[in-house]
């Protein structure tokens, strides 16, 4: 399956005046991006199309002058300029400029390898962030004639993953950094923010940061998320780092999630949210499933469709890698629930405003899953999409004998929607029941079961979701919890 753009398309974009009319006036769109290793790229060259002609960096020289085939990002990242690796800016850029004829594009690198919060690298007054914050400036000071800055892309959060004070640490450093980052940039107080995801799979990813990433538009304004999941999940060029195809893919990402941040002027939470009937059914056995002519439920501006997936193999390891509904690609809620023996439970979710029906079409990760899998497609209407907040996911799980019950913790508000998907076996009649206003079961197989409950918290605070297995003991259960904020 082809991620992103053709790319065998190989000439830039370039604009001209037609016609007797005079020439639009001349625009240049300017953005900072900023962040860690897979906001700098690492993707080596696949020989696709480069930036627009005319793009410009603020460069080595400390003057701006035309981009070549690689950003630079400050004298830290010097190394690197001369390789023909590249990052998400690279498509950013083209998809941008296809939105926008007749603008110029400018560029401000100031990512750094490596870095993080945890590590003293991105909080007000570390060298980093003083370097970043210097850089900036001085190419503002001296910026093209009628430049307008336009916004910051983001990519950072492996770092602080990979250790658990950090980890708890993080949703609070990333808001207090968006706040001072912004107030710090000259004219950048109300400037769109956009962070982007990460990719499951990947050495550094952790769960805990990526779910802090999404809960971000609806904790901050004017902020957006970039997954790096759809139309699948990135891959890689190494352990770390995406690979081409997924960095273009994440470029494009980024112009929809600009849109978001553009439009995201309220947080929301007066409305009530409300849900449609419960679709559900199950998988055969393979590698991909395709589900024809399921319900969406009733079409409106604001359908969010949630769709919970759980399947096995032998191994236990099996996640859902790309999925689609009625053509559109969805997006992971941060992370499947995989590992420890366990059966997985992954919530994937995306706005499909129109269509009464459509096909739920699904690729796993391994080379085959089993029969014991099946699906629940959701319609949520009043929502707003992504985490409703920091704290908003989470997960447990474990192997055979595990016990009778199983709960994990998160954090709600009052209207919230809470959303809990549970699957395990046993070798009794699958029964299993979640302590929330509405819980449906159903069996998967000879002794599977996944249910799915949902409620509207009446109240604030931390909600322990809890599943029970009837007094049975069960095998390899999970459990995936998560809550959405009212628009």
């Amino acid at each position: 399956m082809q991620i992103g753009p053709n790319l065998g398309i190989q000439a830039p974009l370039s604009f001209s005046a037609k016609g007797g009319g005079a020439p639009p006036v001349a625009q240049t769109h300017l953005f900072i991006v900023a962040g860690q290793s897979n906001a700098a790229g690492r993707a080596p060259d696949d020989g696709g199309p480069y930036f627009p002609l005319g793009s410009l960096e603020y460069g080595a020289g400390n003057t701006w002058s035309a981009v070549g085939k690689r950003l630079y990002h400050g004298p830290w990242e010097a190394s690197d300029a001369t390789v023909a690796n590249f990052g998400f800016t690279r498509q950013f850029a083209i998809d941008y400029a296809a939105a926008h004829p007749g603008v110029t594009l400018g560029f401000i690198g100031v990512a750094k390898g490596g870095t993080g919060f945890y590590f003293n690298n991105w909080n007000k007054g570390n060298p980093e962030y003083s370097q970043a914050i210097a850089r900036i400036n001085a190419a503002l000071a001296v910026q093209p004639a009628g430049a307008q800055l336009k916004g910051i892309l983001w990519h950072q959060g492996e770092n602080d993953g990979q250790d658990s004070t950090a980890q708890n640490a993080y949703a609070a450093a990333l808001t207090q950094f968006i706040s001072d980052f912004r107030a710090d940039i000259a004219g950048g107080a109300n400037l769109p923010f956009v962070l982007g995801g990460h990719a499951y799979g990947a050495q550094y990813y952790n769960h805990i940061t990526h779910s802090a990433i999404q809960a971000i538009p609806n904790t901050i304004l004017r902020t957006g998320y970039a997954p790096a999941d759809i139309p699948r999940n990135a891959t890689l060029a190494d352990a770390i780092h995406y690979d081409a195809i997924s960095q273009r893919a994440l470029g494009s990402r980024f112009v929809t999630a600009l849109t978001e941040a553009e439009a995201n002027t309220s947080l929301g939470g007066s409305a009530s949210i409300t849900v449609g009937a419960i679709v559900r059914g199950t998988l055969g056995a393979g590698n991909s499933q395709t589900v024809t002519g399921l319900s969406l439920g009733t079409p409106a501006t604001d359908r969010l469709m949630i769709v919970g997936l759980q399947g096995r193999n032998s191994s236990f390891g099996a996640y859902p890698q790309s999925v689609t509904l009625g053509g559109i690609g969805l997006k992971r809620v941060a992370s499947p629930n995989t590992g420890n023996g366990r059966n997985g439970t992954t919530l994937f979710y995306a706005k499909i405003p129109t269509g009464t029906t459509g096909d739920l079409v699904i690729t796993w990760n391994a080379a085959t899953v089993t029969a014991q899998a099946g699906y629940v497609v959701l319609p949520v209407y009043g929502a707003r999409a992504h985490l409703a907040r920091q704290g908003g996911f989470n997960m447990q799980g474990g192997g055979n004998g595990y016990g009778t019950t199983i709960s994990s913790d998160l954090t709600v508000g009052a209207g919230d929607l809470v959303l809990a998907l549970c699957g395990a076996q046993q070798t009794a009649a699958p029964v299993a029941t979640l302590d929330l206003a509405v819980s449906d079961n159903a069996a998967l197989g000879p002794n599977v079961t996944m249910a799915l409950g949902y409620e509207i918290a009446a109240t604030p605070g931390q909600r322990t979701v809890t599943g029970s297995f009837g007094g049975v003991t069960v095998n390899n259960p999970g459990l995936t919890v998560m809550t959405l904020r009212p628009s």
